[in-house]
């Protein structure tokens, strides 16, 4: 129901801005069984951050874009909700492409981090995510084509490929 989504959206932003932050809305995707919803969710997403002065992370279009080309890695868990970890790639580039600006293409295609079990306890570092480049890169375009549809396809950076990246763990009390 996007008034009652846009109602406690208008809530939530008016507390962000209250701390000098401005609230970025995370634009998720469509189910695998109802991809046509995708419009729809565009559409809440993008006019209460405009109301509200927010930022939208793309991550749907992104989907969707990706979700187009048949080389394109499975973005779903099975249950066909919740993403796989490919699909958690591709929502990072989308996050990272929208909080920076840069593209997102030549970016590690490996992430390591602390696991976490069913329990949601955290556990030791491991590997969360490693795509074959190839992957990586149509999921970084994806990322990028969601933010800037007309723009050319971007170049890599100088050094950045095939990087390693490590999240750092959580401190006490963090989750």
């Amino acid at each position: 129901e996007p008034h009652v989504f846009h109602r406690y959206a208008r809530r939530l932003a008016g507390e962000i801005r209250a701390t000098g932050a401005r609230p970025v809305f995370y634009l998720t995707w469509a189910r695998s069984h109802a991809p046509e919803n995708q419009a729809a969710l565009d559409a809440a997403y993008r006019s209460i951050a405009e109301e509200v002065g927010g930022i939208v992370a793309p991550v749907g279009p992104a989907w969707q874009r990706a979700r187009g080309d048949p080389q394109a890695p499975e973005l779903f868990h099975e249950d066909g909700s919740h993403p796989s970890p490919a699909g958690s790639y591709l929502a990072a580039c989308t996050f990272y492409a929208t909080l920076t600006g840069v593209s997102p293409l030549g970016l590690p295609t490996v992430v390591s981090g602390p696991g976490v079990d069913e329990r949601g306890e955290v556990g030791a570092l491991t590997t969360l995510v490693e795509m074959a480049r190839p992957a990586a890169e149509l999921l970084q375009r994806a990322a990028w084509g969601a933010l800037t549809p007309s723009a050319a396809a971007p170049s890599l950076r100088p050094g950045s490929g095939g990087a390693r990246i490590a999240l750092p763990a959580p401190g006490r009390g963090e989750r």
